[in-house]
């Protein structure tokens, strides 16, 4: 078993004079940077705790000026606790199948000899992490119950795991990834000759990923888009909207949204998606538009847009044009060999007929 020496530094002015012992842990590599643990005056009318130190035999003494004692504190041993959430098992992409989930917790001690006590931990596992609405749930659990509370009772140096069972709620395209969060502490109430590393955050995260599969070594997503009309026309003098008609056609392997990126230039400005449900468009003059679906499809959509006052104008001698752009937004971390088509990039020409009338 090897040992580590802890520092206790005293600070009779701090807190207003109030005072304070700053514990310092010692590792591997030397003193913890932050205190392990600080002792507080127990009453605010008590000043100086920290005016004076001794230690020995596993024990503190620490004396104050106001009123002069002195306070004995039993050195405890301390447990460095470790915690793990495993989801390595993937989503299938449709239906609702129940995937397994285990929160994993095991600890070490570090003043004094590992022994055979089991130790409670409270725990807390929250899912699908950042979403307003959880598109998750527990598979004993109704929809609308995201979080459980849940104990771990492990003995030190042994890794005790919860399992949870997880599914969808819906049964949908699963084409996202979900983040999954857990903490836990140690029940301080039921242990009170131990006490758990303060600096040590008992959190983990972990993801839920689809189960894509790929045709080849890598995966591939490309995306192919293309106009409805070679030359769009908008008349001058005018306010009727203006329509833009293209096919967008993803194929390969799904491991990639497509995205289409409009820049008009402030010309036109966006209005409105039609023809698809499955599109959302945002953005007023600088507009990207979304597709919720990975799989091969042909998806035919008209955007509208609305002409600047400038368009308005008769004869502005202004010859406005866009760019539209096919871009990809992919899973973080999908895979290494994965990989999206080249950007595709469509500059469009405007033609513009000029309403010389009266």
């Amino acid at each position: 078993m090897t040992y580590f020496l802890n520092f206790a530094v005293g600070a009779p002015g701090a807190e207003n004079n109030r005072g304070r012992v700053y514990i310092f842990c010692g590792e591997a590599g030397g003193l913890s940077e932050q205190p392990c643990q600080v002792l507080n005056a127990a009453d605010d009318s008590h000043e100086g705790l920290g005016w004076a130190l001794t230690s020995g035999s596993g024990f503190l003494a620490v004396s104050r000026l106001n009123p002069h004692t002195v306070a004995v504190y039993r050195r405890r041993k301390v447990l460095l606790p470790h915690l793990q959430l495993i989801s390595d098992t993937l989503l299938p992409l449709v239906g609702v199948e129940v995937v397994p989930v285990k929160v994993c917790l095991n600890y070490t001690i570090r003043n004094g000899e590992l022994d055979s006590i089991n130790r409670k931990f409270e725990g807390h596992l929250e899912l699908d992490v950042g979403n307003d609405i959880s598109r998750l749930q527990f598979e004993d659990l109704e929809a609308s119950n995201r979080s459980r509370i849940f104990e771990i009772e492990a003995k030190a140096g042994e890794m005790k795991c919860k399992p949870f069972g997880v599914r969808r709620k819906v049964e949908e395209n699963a084409v996202f990834y979900y983040e999954l969060k857990a903490n836990a502490s140690l029940l301080a109430d039921l242990h009170p000759d131990v006490v758990q590393d303060p600096l040590l955050a008992l959190e983990a995260q972990s993801t839920l990923r689809p189960a894509l599969t790929c045709d080849g070594a890598e995966c591939i997503t490309e995306v192919v888009v293309s106009m409805q009309h070679e030359a769009p026309i908008y008349i001058y003098e005018t306010s009727e909207n203006f329509y833009l008609d293209m096919s967008v056609v993803v194929s390969k392997d799904p491991a990639y949204f497509p995205e289409l990126h409009l820049d008009t230039g402030g010309d036109l400005s966006y209005s409105a998606v039609q023809g698809s449900s499955g599109v959302e468009c945002e953005g007023a003059t600088d507009i990207v538009c979304y597709f919720d679906t990975l799989e091969d499809s042909q998806t035919d959509l008209k955007i509208v847009l609305l002409p600047s006052q400038e368009l308005r104008k008769t004869i502005t001698g202004h010859r406005p044009n866009f760019t539209l752009k096919a871009n990809f937004s992919s899973f973080s971390d999908f895979s290494a060999t994965s990989k999206p088509t080249a950007t595709l990039d469509i500059p469009v020409q405007l033609n513009f007929l000029f309403d010389l009338a009266g």
